[in-house]
This record gives structure tokens, C-alpha cells and sequence, in this order.
């Protein structure tokens, strides 16, 4: 018996699938959803106060970033059912989940504040932007600022990975005031990036604790000469730009220091692509808006056709694993409420099972149910033309295709006879056995002219101490599973888990360790997911100290746990 086991950790993602592009220094793709739980009473009202924030927060953003950036062509989408006036005609295949800035009640944390949800590092695009009703009916600037100066602010942390240049009361991590040497003595300062001293009221209480001492700014003239931070004090009415490496202090404890290791927001934002790719420009044209009904959000379809032949069954673990990872993707990584189809196929069709809408840890496991657990050994042929042209009747040409087929020769069949069976969906081959210098070029041509990729998994194989036969390499098993994963991040990104962690076990002894370090636990979820892949002899099990852990998913090869607790 031979012990190797290797532990992943995911986590969910949430954000905007469509891309946002810079045409004529204009960003253009911009989606901004109505959510369905707000009054469809107020869609036309909401729709001209979404129009004058994005308009004044163009004029601001160009400003702010040297003539080189405006808001150009921006979707607003209501859900399906409202009858707004003005709505276009099409919808467009847009969900409300393919937001960039939703448009909500207010936030039952923060209130009727605009607020970014940004898990990743410096220099990366967050997830969405959430403006709550409220604060789009709100005249109250001297709390929020204006519109624009709020707007861009969250568009900063949102698209260029930037973050608060500011404390907040009682935050012992980035507090309001921070201790420093004034005259030979301990004083507190405020903590806020400005180009000029700030003024206004500092309140401490008798502890001594950085975060108990709250400073509040004067939104009077006496704060009239400050003009940044757009990411510190948005709710000046002067502030119009960001601080850059002239202004900015980066020893202080504020996000953007520790984030982007001291660096100044402008410092980050001058090297992304979207500044350093465009020169400053004359004018910035009007923002153009069109006002869109959604998509059903259910629309999200996939049907999986695996080959269950000789081909995917050549070593001792080879159907194991293959079995095990589309079971796992169906029970765990695709997000929820995507219609699930699966084909089973060699030389003819097995079995077709037609679309599910997952939308139950019941509904998952009811249809991972349907991949066989025994192998084919039956026939070495296999008819991809029937199984595209199958799948592709499931899907009626809007939705992705994952092919889970062997390579372990090179495929004689005309690539441009499966494109046309496609029809209008994404094919997405996985080769799994693959052999290396086994020509690919026919899958290459199917996912290149239908808007897939092909992604290859090896075939790497172990001998057993003391035992016989060939058995799977177990990473090869995370591999096709993590290329499963990949896809469906590639299908839509919104509510998709994404690997964050891999470490491996490879020893004799009864007891394996295993232990994950996050740079910054903040940045991440409540809930993650362990995943342990084992080879079918081990039947590992896992403890974890201090955390709650429920088992979501567990086959001969495979378990998974749910975990609630701070990382």
C-alpha cells in the first residue's frame, strides 16, 4: 500500500463575468444591475439617478487621472419582469450576476454606504461595486460626498485594486488615529492620506489603544484647501485626485499600505494597463447608457459528455478518477442554479440525461449519481459526432459543452464536421488519458472555432510498495478536477470557486499534517472548502482543529469538506 494524499482549498468568487474594455480612453462593457428585491416603482427613477452619478463621475475620473479616463458605454439591467419605459428590445444574454455595480437595498453591515467587495491583492480587479437605493436618493454629501466623489472612489478599489487610504472607529488593524513623536512626545494623528493637513475633532477616550481614538474631519472651508484622497476623504468637496508618492505616508496603517506594501494609490493606478496604455485626450464624450431587461439568472447551461470506453479505463485508477472528478464538479464546483446535462458515450450513445437545474445539494447529487461506477472496457472507438450532436440538442446552441475524452491516439475525424454539430455552444475538451506527442490539433480546432479551450491531463502512473500494477497518479486526479474548475470559471465567473491552496502528502507514516497559510485572512470568506484526493487504497480521513466541518462530497478517491470558521 502506498500513501499519498493532497489536500486543496477553494474559495467562492462572486463578481462580474462580462469584460470591461478601454476604447478611445473610454471604459466601455460597464453593467449596472437593478437587483430584483428593490421596488420596481422606482426603476425609472433610480435609472436617471444612476445616469447623473456615472456622468459626474466621468468628468471627476477623467480629471483625476490626467485626461486619460471617462465612463463610456454603460448597460443598465433591470430583472426580466419589470416594464420600465425606455427598456431596449434585447436583453443581450445579461444576468443580473454579471453586474459590476449593483444597485440594492441597503446593506444590512453598511448601511446605505457604497461599498466594493475586493478579495484579491494590489493592482487586481475586486468582484462588484453595491450602491444601495438609498444612497442614490440621499442629498446628504456631508456623509457621503457627492455622488461622483463616492462613485469614483469605489470604481478605484473596484477596477484597479486599490484600497481605503483611512482608518475606521474601533478597528484595531487600521484604526482611526495612529501614535507618532510630536515635540519629543507620544501624540495620536489622524489617520487619513491628504496633500495638506487635516482639521477637525479628536476624540479619545482614556485608553491608550490607537483604535479608540476616533478624529472626525471638518467638512467646512477650514478643510477647503484639500484635494486628496479620493480613497481618504471623499466627502470633502474639493477632493478630486488620489495620493500619489508626494503625499502619501507609507508607514501608516491603512489597507493601501499593507496591501500594496506602502506603495501610494496613484503609484498603483499610473501602472495598470488602463493608464499606461492610453495618452491624456482632448475631451471626454458623454457617457451613452441603455437600459436592458435580464436574463433569467438560471441560463447558465452545461451538459458533460464523457467517454466510458476502454480508452479512459487503461490503468487500475484511470475510470476512478475520471468518474470521481466529474462526480465532484457536479456535487461541489459548479455554482448554483446552472442546468447540468450529461452524456455518457464510446462508439455510440450509453445514456443521455437531460438538464438539471442544480439548485440542491439533492439535485447534485441525483445526477452525479448517473456516472457509472464500473468501468467499459468494451470497445477502443468512440463517435464524437454523435456525442457533440447530442449535446448540443440538449443545450439549443447557448450553452458549453465539456468533452471528457481519451488522447491516447490521434483522432482521425474531420475537426470541422464537430464544429458544425456544436452549433452555437462552447466545446471545452479535457484529455484525459493523454499521451504525450499524440497529436491534438482536432480538439484544438473544435474549442478554437466554437469559443473553448482544450486543456490535456496526463496519464502519470505508480507501482504500489510491494505491490503490482499500475495505478494513477493522484495529481493527475486534481489536475482534470482542477481544469473542470477552470472552465466552469471560464463559463462564468460569478459564484464560482477558485483554488487558492495545494499541498501534498507523500509519506509512510499513519499521521499526515497538512497546513494552510492566507497572506491576509481579511481578504477571504467565512466558508471554504478541503478537498482531500487520495488514491483508492488510502480512504484517508481528515480532522480540524477548532473548525466546523461537514462533509458536502465523498467518493472512493475524494472527499470534501464544508468549513465554517476564521482561517
Amino acid at each position: 500500500m502506498w500513501k499519498y494524499v493532497l489536500c486543496s482549498i477553494t474559495l467562492m468568487i462572486i463578481g462580474a463575468s462580462g469584460d470591461i474594455t478601454v476604447t478611445n480612453n473610454a471604459y466601455n462593457g460597464i453593467v449596472i444591475a437593478m437587483r430584483d428585491d428593490l421596488n420596481e416603482a422606482n426603476c425609472n427613477t433610480n435609472f436617471e439617478a444612476i445616469k447623473s452619478m456615472i456622468s459626474s463621475a466621468s468628468e471627476l475620473l477623467y480629471n483625476a487621472t490626467g485626461n486619460r479616463l471617462s465612463f463610456g458605454e454603460v448597460k443598465v439591467v433591470v430583472p426580466e419582469t419589470w416594464t420600465c419605459g425606455g427598456i431596449a428590445n434585447s436583453s443581450e444574454g445579461i444576468r443580473l450576476s454579471d453586474a459590476h455595480v449593483m444597485v440594492a437595498p441597503s446593506h444590512p453591515v453598511f448601511l446605505n454606504n457604497p461599498w466594493t467587495q475586493q478579495p484579491r491583492g494590489c493592482g487586481e480587479q475586486g468582484d462588484f461595486i453595491y450602491i444601495p437605493e438609498g444612497y442614490l436618493s440621499s442629498t446628504s454629501e456631508e456623509v457621503y460626498g457627492t455622488t461622483a466623489q463616492a462613485f469614483v472612489q469605489e470604481w478605484a478599489k473596484f477596477r484597479w485594486g486599490v484600497f481605503e487610504e483611512t482608518g475606521h472607529s474601533g478597528d484595531a488593524m487600521f484604526p482611526p488615529s495612529y501614535h507618532a513623536m510630536s515635540n519629543d512626545s507620544l501624540t495620536f494623528l489622524p489617520n487619513y492620506c491628504t496633500d495638506q493637513e487635516i482639521v477637525g475633532e479628536q476624540s479619545c477616550t482614556d485608553s491608550t489603544e490607537e483604535k479608540d481614538c476616533i478624529f472626525t474631519p471638518n467638512t467646512d472651508n477650514s478643510n477647503y484647501g484639500i484635494t486628496s484622497s479620493l480613497l481618504s476623504v471623499p466627502f470633502l468637496k474639493n477632493v478630486v485626485s488620489f495620493c500619489d508618492s508626494s503625499t502619501h505616508k507609507s508607514d501608516v496603517p491603512t489597507k493601501q499600505n499593507i496591501i500594496c506594501d506602502g506603495k501610494s494609490a496613484w503609484d498603483v493606478i499610473k501602472n495598470s494597463l488602463d493608464i499606461s496604455e492610453n495618452k491624456p485626450s482632448e475631451n471626454a464624450p458623454a457617457p451613452i447608457f441603455t437600459l436592458l431587461t435580464a436574463t433569467p439568472a438560471f441560463t447558465d447551461k452545461i451538459v458533460i459528455a464523457v467517454e466510458h470506453s476502454h480508452n479512459t479505463a487503461i490503468n487500475e485508477d484511470t475510470w476512478e478518477f475520471l468518474r470521481d472528478a466529474v462526480k465532484k464538479f457536479i456535487e461541489v464546483d459548479v455554482k448554483a442554479n446552472t442546468a447540468v446535462g450529461l452524456i455518457l458515450f464510446s462508439n455510440t450513445i450509453e445514456n443521455i440525461y437531460n438538464l438539471t437545474i442544480l439548485s440542491s445539494i439533492d439535485e447534485r447529487i441525483k445526477l452525479s449519481s448517473l456516472v457509472p461506477k464500473g468501468d467499459s472496457k468494451s470497445t477502443e472507438t468512440k463517435n464524437l459526432l454523435e456525442a457533440i450532436t447530442k449535446a448540443a440538442a440538449l443545450l439549443s446552441n447557448d450553452g458549453a459543452i465539456i468533452l471528457m475524452t481519451a488522447n491516447l491516439k490521434k483522432l482521425e475525424v474531420e475537426a470541422s464536421g464537430l464544429v458544425s454539430a456544436a452549433g452555437g455552444n462552447s466545446v471545452w475538451p479535457i484529455l484525459y488519458p493523454h499521451k504525450d506527442g499524440i497529436d491534438t490539433s482536432v480538439y484544438e480546432t473544435l474549442a478554437q472555432n466554437t469559443g473553448g479551450h482544450t486543456l490535456t491531463v496526463k496519464s502519470d502512473t505508480h507501482t504500489p510498495l510491494g505491490g503490482f500494477g499500475d495505478f494513477q497518479d493522484v495529481n493527475n486526479y486534481h489536475d482534470m478536477s482542477l481544469k473542470m474548475l477552470q472552465i466552469q470559471s471560464n463559463i462564468s465567473n460569478i459564484g464560482t470557486l477558485n483554488e487558492i491552496g495545494v499541498k501534498d502528502c507523500n509519506v509512510q507514516d499513519k499521521d499526515c499534517n497538512v497546513n494552510f497559510e492566507v497572506d491576509d485572512p481579511a481578504l477571504y470568506e467565512e466558508e471554504y472548502i478541503i478537498e482531500i484526493y487520495a488514491a483508492t487504497s488510502d480512504n484517508p480521513t481528515a480532522n480540524f482543529e477548532n473548525l466546523e466541518a461537514e462533509i458536502i462530497s465523498e467518493h472512493d478517491t475524494y472527499k470534501a469538506y464544508k468549513i465554517k470558521g476564521e482561517m
